[in-house]
């Protein structure tokens, strides 16, 4: 099922630009067992239902961005930067980011055209 995602740089694109980077869960605090560390990298809820999950624009501003979406019906409900916080909900003190997103800096990785001596790289070269 195709549909189209609003990438918060670029706008709304269609899904093929995008590539999706899974479910949003906390990041683990502490030492964690060899099971606890298989649970964190590969175990997901996969519910039907609104959740939070990670999007690279690959064919466009190649940044990464949270989207809210309806896995139901593919309804994206909406998107932001990890650091701003989700629509509909406070700020933690301290971070841009809402209650239940990742407590660590995350940066866009920068254009090509503004960064000094990068060189654009097409599809050959």
């Amino acid at each position: 099922m195709s549909f189209a995602l609003e990438c918060p740089n670029c706008g709304k694109r269609p899904v093929s630009e995008f590539r999706f980077g899974g479910e949003h869960q906390e990041a683990p605090s502490g030492e964690l067992s060899a099971q606890e560390w298989s649970a964190q990298l590969y175990l997901r809820r996969n519910a039907d239902g609104p959740h939070v999950e990670w999007w690279f624009h690959r064919f466009g501003c190649r940044s990464w961005f949270m989207a809210q979406r309806d896995t139901h019906d593919n309804r994206v409900l909406a998107t932001w930067w990890p650091e701003e916080a989700a629509p509909g909900t406070e700020a933690v003190a301290g971070h841009g980011a809402a209650a239940g997103l990742p407590q660590q800096e995350v940066t866009h990785a920068p254009l090509a055209s503004e960064t000094p001596g990068a060189v654009e790289i097409g599809p050959g070269d």
